[in-house]
């Protein structure tokens, strides 16, 4: 019996180290951006958490824009904003008067699965998840529990705080709905619905078989011969 406790133990030690090392391989790490600073010195896209990192990404490739580039230029211009808005003066290099107000954004396009990370969120009967979202039209695509009957609601909180009804009707159990995000950020979704339900978007995950797969029996035989 401790033979077969140890065993378990051991695959799952095994199990979170290769899960690990899959995360870390999927990561580019800190050089990512490294010559691409806000500013002398400054911070640089690589320094983010994984998960920013790949959500800047998505947002850049989505609006046509190079993300090291892309990034540094916001960082330097929030921070200019957030002197001015303290009450400091602040000229960029040849200017004499306050810029002008940024142009109206492009009209919203709809995204391809294929320019996004995966990105999935989930729950059970009257909830609240959250997805984090770049601007554009989104292809989300719902699966609602087998047994579910009655309507469905949706309501979406967007960064701002303000709340808008997106579905409100009977359901279907699989299905996709269009969505127009007008800012990147956390979205949160208020669902009403009997059962479990799951909302997704972007390109899935590629599942790679793997050759020798991790067993009981196969860590027994690695630890005791």
């Amino acid at each position: 019996m401790g033979k077969r406790w140890a065993a378990l133990v051991a695959a799952l030690v095994v199990s979170m180290v290769t899960g690990g090392i899959a995360l870390a391989a999927s990561y580019d790490g800190e050089d990512t951006c490294r010559d691409v600073k806000a500013w002398p010195g400054g911070s640089y896209l690589g320094q983010m958490h994984p998960f920013h990192v790949a959500f800047y990404s998505d947002y850049a490739n989505a609006a046509g824009f190079e993300r090291c580039q892309f990034w540094a230029l916001e960082q330097r211009f929030s921070a200019v904003r957030g002197l001015r808005e303290l009450g400091y003066t602040v000229f960029g290099p040849g200017e004499f008067a306050w810029p002008a107000p940024a142009p109206e954004l492009p009209p919203l396009t709809e995204l391809p699965a294929d320019t996004l990370s995966y990105r999935e969120t989930s729950g059970r009967g009257s909830a609240w998840a959250t997805m984090d979202l770049v601007r554009g039209i989104h292809t989300i695509s719902y699966r609602y529990d087998q047994w579910h009957s009655g309507p469905v609601r949706i309501q979406l909180v967007g960064p701002a705080g303000a709340m808008s009804t997106i579905y409100d009707g009977p359901f279907n159990s699989r299905g996709i709905f269009k969505l127009a995000i007008p800012q990147a950020g956390t979205y949160t979704f208020h669902v009403e619905a009997e059962g479990h339900w799951q909302f997704e978007t972007g390109e899935r995950p590629k599942v790679v078989e793997k050759e020798a797969p991790l067993t009981v029996q196969a860590c027994e035989a690695f630890l005791f011969g």
